[in-house]
C-alpha cells in the first residue's frame, strides 16, 4: 500500500502509514533503495508505488499480490524454505552484524522491545568465529602487562 507521497526522495525517508502493529512512523531510504523507487514507473491516475495491472477507466489499486510473486520468485531461482518475512530477519542479521547498534535495527524495524530486535537479530557461524578471531593474542597480553584476570 505504498504510496507516492509517502517517499519523501529529498529527505530519504518513506512514511509507514499504519504498520502491523498500528503505528505509523518513518524508515530510512538506502541509497540503493532509492535508485530502485527512482527508476519505477509512475502510472497515471494511480497514487501507489506498486500496481497491479491497470484497467481502463479505474484508479489504479494498490499491488495485492507480493507474498505470490516472493514465492514465484523464489521457485524461480531455486531457493527453498525462504519466506517473505525473512527478509525483515535477514535485513536485521546484516545490520547487527555490521554494527548496527540492536537499539537503532529495532528503530528501523518498527520494533517495540528489544528482545523483538533480539528475536530477529541472528549472527552467522562466519561471524562468530570472527569475534573470536578478535581476540587479542594471550602471549603477546602477558609481555605487556595488560592481563585482565576473572574470576
Amino acid at each position: 500500500n505504498l504510496m507516492w507521497a509517502d517517499v519523501d526522495f529529498r529527505n530519504g525517508t518513506i512514511f509507514v502509514r499504519k504498520s502491523k502493529i498500528g503505528a505509523s512512523r518513518h524508515v530510512p531510504l538506502s541509497n540503493r533503495l532509492r535508485n530502485a523507487l527512482k527508476g519505477l514507473p509512475r502510472r497515471l491516475g494511480c497514487d501507489y508505488v506498486f500496481t497491479g495491472k491497470p484497467t481502463i477507466g479505474k484508479t489504479g489499486k494498490p499491488f495485492s499480490a507480493v507474498r505470490t510473486s516472493f514465492r514465484n520468485a523464489c521457485e524461480a531461482a531455486k531457493i527453498e524454505g525462504f519466506r517473505f518475512h525473512d527478509l525483515r530477519h535477514t535485513a536485521a542479521s546484516h545490520m547487527a552484524m555490521a554494527g548496527v547498534p540492536l537499539n537503532t535495527v529495532g528503530d528501523i524495524l518498527g520494533h517495540r522491545t528489544s528482545a523483538m530486535t533480539e528475536r530477529y537479530s541472528h549472527l552467522t557461524p562466519e561471524h562468530k568465529k570472527l569475534a573470536v578471531e578478535m581476540l587479542p593474542e594471550w602471549g603477546a597480553m602477558k609481555e605487556s602487562g595488560n592481563i585482565l584476570v576473572t574470576k
